[in-house]
């Protein structure tokens, strides 16, 4: 019972590290040639004349087939599952640079938004003062019915927008 252990032990091994499942299949025949061979009486000699062992060979032979085949693809399946496990990993990868991009996308529009509303707030701001300055001077060219007062007060109103403009 140990000797079939450690010859499928050594099948699994063998079909672990080989590139393809022949290898694991050939060893597996020659495991069960070297137990019959080495560990079946008669000793060292290879026979299958001895009853219910022609059976014994077979089925030894068809689980270390079966083991075989199973740890190679079990291998591939490994392999896939890594090579799975890389491409997930630089998927992720790329979406995290196309959400870093979006954010500075998003960022800048924000910026050019703040930008946009800052300039119409002071175009504004600059034209309410201008059409004050513009209107005050117009009404002491133009209208001769004003008194002084009225006329020095048009003229502190053009020199305090005129001083608010400047700031």
């Amino acid at each position: 019972v140990n000797t079939a252990l450690i010859y499928i032990l050594a099948l699994i091994l063998i079909a672990q590290n080989t590139t393809s499942y022949w290898y694991g299949a050939a060893a597996s025949v020659f495991c069960v040639i070297a137990a019959n061979y080495f560990f079946t009486y008669p000793y060292h000699f290879f026979t299958l004349s001895i009853v219910g062992y022609p059976i014994d060979f077979v089925c030894f032979t068809m689980v270390t087939l079966l083991v075989s085949v199973l740890t190679y693809q079990l291998r591939g399946e490994t392999e896939k599952a890594v090579r799975h496990e890389q491409e997930t990993l630089e998927l992720c990868e790329r979406n995290r640079k196309l959400e870093e991009k979006r954010a500075e996308a998003e960022m800048k529009a924000a910026k050019e938004k703040m930008h946009g509303n800052l300039l119409r707030a002071v175009s504004h701001d600059l034209r309410t003062l201008l059409t004050a300055v513009a209107g005050a001077s117009s009404m002491l060219m133009n209208d001769a019915r004003l008194t002084p007062e009225e006329r020095r007060n048009l003229a502190e109103d053009i020199h305090n927008e005129a001083l608010w403009l400047s700031q």
